[in-house]
């Protein structure tokens, strides 16, 4: 995997971009980023997942974020046929009940979302956030967060009616879709093999067919 180094006279970052999901034979890392992480005193991530897990307080506050406030549930905010469609996902995933209705259409697409990645048999487990957050707990490394939990749930929770829509619509035709599935694949084995091209490739939006409105 791709590693870069910035530095000056008396300070170093080393950037290292990072996949949420893995399996197991992604692990151990080569040992010129072992040797950067043990040589390093901070670790910079996005956000400390591990942290939150073991709250149980501030998870339930960030979860509530995505539950409808005004008595109506994700049917009423999104089309019929999107609901049917994503409700149909979640019963074969075994994970729809009748609670699942109060949360937003956010939550229901990054639910959905996920399961793309379970069914190629990625883990979040061994993701890479997670995996260097845990070893720089266990050896006592100082972790920043570059943005926040709290800060995602925010976002995530807060956009329109009209996005939320629409990225349940999206969430429920990449689910379906064949090519959907070789992307996250070619975007993983690009990440593994630092392939800087394959992974801009990989994170260039194809919007040829695109209305306005969707860009």
């Amino acid at each position: 995997p791709l590693l870069y180094k910035v530095s000056d006279e008396d300070s170093t970052i080393w950037l290292f971009g990072s996949v949420h999901v893995a399996t197991k034979d992604m692990y151990p890392l080569p040992d010129y980023i072992k040797s950067a992480f043990d040589n390093s005193d901070i670790l910079a991530v996005e956000a400390d997942i591990i942290a939150l897990e073991q709250n149980a307080s501030v998870l339930g506050e960030q979860m509530a974020k995505f539950i409808y406030k005004d008595g109506t549930t994700i049917s009423d905010n999104v089309s019929k046929e999107t609901y049917e469609k994503a409700k149909k996902i979640l019963e074969k995933e075994e994970s729809y009940n009748a609670f699942v209705d109060f949360y937003n259409a956010s939550m229901w697409a990054n639910t959905i979302n996920n399961f793309l990645y379970t069914n190629l048999s990625y883990d979040s487990n061994l993701g890479l956030d997670r995996h260097f957050l845990q070893s720089a707990k266990d050896n006592g490394k100082t972790i920043y967060e570059i943005e926040s939990v709290e800060a995602q749930y925010d976002m995530l929770s807060g956009f329109s009616k009209e996005l939320q829509a629409f990225m349940l619509e999206d969430a429920v035709e990449t689910y379906n879709d064949k090519k959907a599935k070789e992307a996250v694949e070619k975007l993983i084995k690009s990440w593994y093999n630092g392939d800087e091209k394959g992974i801009i490739e990989s994170n260039t939006a194809d919007e040829s067919e695109c209305t306005e409105d969707e860009k």
